[in-house]
């Protein structure tokens, strides 16, 4: 049996652009590597289609992103690319992949057919317009297929060989390619070094038997020099230290909420828009860390300490600690509005909006909650969705300068002049 590559590898293609060609290149990797992934091959019939692309996606080293002449390929009712719609699997797909790239989780190689182009950034969301970054490789058909197959299979290969080994995942078994027999003697050495270790500290630590010293014995009352017990003048080695408030490195681990009843959270004022949270005061994130030591059941410190990494550029922070304040209050809208923001930053910009319209059903009436989304959906150029977030909150707030402001940018950039000449005029008029 040909020996195979360990490289797990995700191939996202849109099935109405080049469902054949990535059908045929899923059967050329197949040969070289251990694990491609292909929808409609790789997910059992029953199962969850958007749980299993998830997990494989968190899974995967490769993700080549198939494109062609039909990937932009616009939406009948919309008329904008399927792209701009944030269900959309393969924006989904390429959101998360991209996430990782940025992280160095995994290699991103956007594939060309047939000479199609890489989309320009004003023909992609922004949560995809990093895809722009990535070298791209050609996939052409006719007499070039063979060729450029071989290219891509070389450059896997080549990724394969130097991208740090990892444990393999249940599913992968048989004449991977050593990987499993390696890990498994990297695991033993590490263990026979750790057993090592720990032996080696037992015998310096252990107490030392040492036979009894009689002491000098005086001629007064036979108990001059007599050395008192060990006790009564030192610690015990074994006596517990008390524990330091700020953790070793300064990053305490925050302890597991258990929910109790009567818990009262306060109340925070909601965050302003996707462009700025306001800082937290000093003394800075560190203290708002210990405060959820102190006080673990009040989700408004976990607020605060997401808002403090938010300030300071730590998207994924923010997003564990709003994690935290939600799981203890899951009624706040200002919650889940922050943790919208914070994933959209991080680059998952379809989370980020399924967060944002959750605090819409919690605060309906809160013309300010969709401004916030409004603005999310005009970044991200989705301007019919923009236009009507903007619209709804002028009819809570007529004098809302963010509003009207919103709502001309949006109708401008989408073409629609009668609605951004109208939306310019209640701004002027507001002023």
């Amino acid at each position: 049996m040909k020996h195979r590559t360990a490289l797990r590898i995700f191939i996202s293609y849109r099935r109405k652009d080049a469902k054949s060609a990535a059908r045929d290149l899923k059967k050329r990797l197949d040969e070289t590597f251990t694990r491609v992934f292909f929808d409609t091959a790789s997910i059992p019939g029953g199962s969850s289609f958007s749980d299993a692309i998830r997990t494989e996606l968190d899974r995967c080293d490769v993700v080549l992103a198939l494109i062609g002449s039909q990937w932009l390929a616009r939406d009948e009712k919309s008329g904008q690319s399927r792209l701009f719609d944030p269900r959309d699997f393969v924006r989904l797909e390429l959101e998360v992949a991209l996430a990782r790239a940025h992280k160095r989780e995994l290699l991103l190689i956007p594939v060309l057919h047939d000479r199609a182009e890489l989309p320009a950034d004003e023909q992609l969301p922004v949560s995809l317009q990093g895809l722009r970054s990535c070298q791209a490789m050609q996939l052409q058909e006719d007499g070039y297929f063979d060729g450029d197959v071989g290219r891509i299979i070389a450059r896997l290969e080549e990724h394969a060989a130097t991208r740090p080994p990892r444990p393999p995942f249940p599913d992968e078994h048989g004449e991977s390619s050593g990987l499993s027999e390696n890990y498994a003697f990297a695991l033993m050495a590490s263990a026979f070094v750790v057993v090592a270790l720990v032996v080696g500290a037992f015998m310096y630590l252990r107490p030392v038997a040492r036979p009894p010293v009689t002491p000098p014995i005086s001629s007064d009352n036979g108990t001059a020099g007599a050395r008192p017990p060990k006790s009564e003048i030192e610690p015990s080695l074994t006596t517990p230290k008390a524990p330091e408030a700020g953790g070793t490195n300064g990053r305490p681990r925050l302890k597991p909420y258990v929910r109790e009843p009567g818990v009262v959270t306060t109340t925070r004022s909601a965050l302003p828009p996707p462009e700025r949270i306001a800082a937290v005061p000093e003394p800075g994130c560190e203290a708002l860390i210990a405060s959820t030591l102190r006080q673990p059941d009040v989700a408004a410190n976990f607020f605060d300490l997401g808002k403090c990494h938010y300030d300071e550029g730590r998207y994924n922070d923010a997003v564990a600690a709003f994690n935290d304040a939600i799981e203890r209050n899951d009624h706040k809208a200002e919650f889940f509005e922050a943790r919208g923001l914070a994933k959209w930053k991080n680059h998952l910009a379809a989370q980020g909006i399924t967060d944002l319209t959750s605090t819409i059903t919690l605060a309906p009436r809160n013309g300010a909650l969709y401004e916030t989304r409004g603005e999310v959906y005009l970044a991200g150029r989705d301007f019919q969705r923009a236009i009507e977030d903007f619209n709804k909150a002028t009819t809570f707030n007529s004098e809302s300068k963010r509003a009207w402001l919103g709502l001309a940018t949006a109708a401008e950039q989408n073409g629609d002049e009668s609605i951004a000449a109208a939306a310019k005029k209640h701004l002027e008029a507001v002023h």
